[in-house]
């Protein structure tokens, strides 16, 4: 159903010259995982510091996720996703979210993207241009 918006997101992943974005080619479903491991140098440190507010806007409520105590960081997904929430305007979901307490096999190289989207999204020049920036 969403083959061809598949299809372009990973014609879009393929364009970013700085994070190397190594889709997982799903056959069906409304989201793809997407590899994010060997991008941690690309991502300011300040998105890798537990617990505290980076937000520079005093107006912007930012509710912070409180990670485990035997973590020493933020995890790369939740890193990445926010650093490019906040200083691209691209939206995506980080793995760890959702097995972060619940499992003993969490990973933290993962993205999750919505490709239940119009195809053209994808392929939209401002978004390429970002993504062509990463």
């Amino acid at each position: 159903m969403f083959e061809k918006s598949r299809n372009e997101l990973i014609a879009l992943l393929s364009k970013s010259t700085g994070i190397n974005f190594k889709p997982t080619v799903v056959e069906s479903g409304y989201f793809m995982c997407v590899d994010v491991s060997g991008c941690e140098d690309k991502i300011p440190a300040k998105y890798f510091v537990k617990n505290v507010n980076y937000e520079e806007d005093q107006n912007t409520q930012v509710r912070q996720m409180h990670f485990p105590d035997n973590w020493d960081k933020v995890p790369l997904d939740f890193a990445l996703c926010r650093y490019l929430a906040i200083e691209h305007g691209v939206s995506c979901m980080p793995i760890t979210n959702f097995c972060m307490f619940e499992s003993p096999h969490v990973t933290h190289k993962y993205i999750r993207i919505a490709i239940c989207k119009p195809t053209e999204l994808f392929s939209d020049a401002k978004l390429v241009d970002t993504f062509q920036k990463l």
